[in-house]
């Protein structure tokens, strides 16, 4: 069957941006002496920047060689076991190869503008150092399908002391209540996402939008006197903010 192949000159170009990362497989593997079963990279790599692209792989997606090649013990890939297929995300990374280069090389460049003002996609462009580059907001939301708001709240915490100051997740003040409003839609919910948003002010304590989103949940759970206070933090924080004095006008006993 002939082999899918990114020409050389654009191989050697993503190989540029991975000489910064030394493969992680190199302490950890028996590394092979001849490459085979290369279906998107040239045949002819040369080893070291075959290695390079490699080393570049593990670092966007904070993974290790076992992610993609298959090892029987479960440790450290045999030199044959490298051209083994049979490992789904060995297929999976295949396809994201040629989908960056299909990016670079045909869709950036058809945008018109010259090559030095485009900025080239790589894996850590989407991958930020996880495995699988899912929003915050989304990993809570499955977590609580799962197993619900205690789960939710726990996993918010061990990702924010396992990630945060890294680029894998996005812990501004926005995720938490993109995730509450979503659950806001089903009033037997709006409770939990009060807590997500009482979770946000523990971290974002200035946070008026929060304090917002907050009273209008407590609002809608029939909590008039709770909506109200988060109002006036909210306003206390933020007075310029119009629709927090309307939504207090509103609430207030006249």
């Amino acid at each position: 069957m002939p082999d899918s192949r990114i020409p050389v000159r654009a191989c050697l170009v993503l190989v540029a941006t991975c000489l910064a990362f030394v493969p992680l497989c190199a302490g950890e593997a028996q590394l092979p002496t001849r490459f085979t079963n290369l279906r998107v990279l040239p045949p002819d790599i040369a080893p070291d920047s075959l290695l390079s692209v490699m080393g570049g792989f593990t670092r966007a997606l904070g993974v290790r060689c076992i992610h993609c090649h298959v090892a029987a013990n479960g440790v450290r890939p045999s030199a044959e076991e490298f051209a083994l297929d049979g490992s789904e995300a060995k297929r999976v990374a295949r396809v994201m190869w040629q989908m960056v280069e299909a990016i670079n090389g045909q869709h950036l460049p058809a945008i018109g503008r010259p090559v030095a003002a485009l900025a080239r996609v790589t894996c850590a462009t989407c991958h930020r150092g996880i495995a699988r580059p899912i929003p915050l907001e989304e990993v809570l939301r499955v977590t609580y399908e799962r197993a619900g708001i205690d789960s939710t709240i726990a996993q918010y915490r061990g990702l924010r002391r396992e990630h945060f100051g890294a680029s894998a997740y996005d812990f501004s003040e926005l995720p938490l209540p993109t995730l509450a409003d979503r659950l806001a839609e089903h009033a037997a919910r709006r409770p939990d996402a009060a807590r997500l948003m009482r979770l946000n002010l523990e971290f974002y304590p200035a946070s008026w939008f929060t304090y917002q989103q907050l009273a209008q949940l407590e609002a809608a759970m029939g909590d008039t006197t709770a909506a109200i206070l988060s109002l006036e933090r909210g306003l206390a924080l933020n007075p310029q903010r119009a629709f927090l004095r309307e939504l207090l006008a509103r609430l207030k006993p006249r």
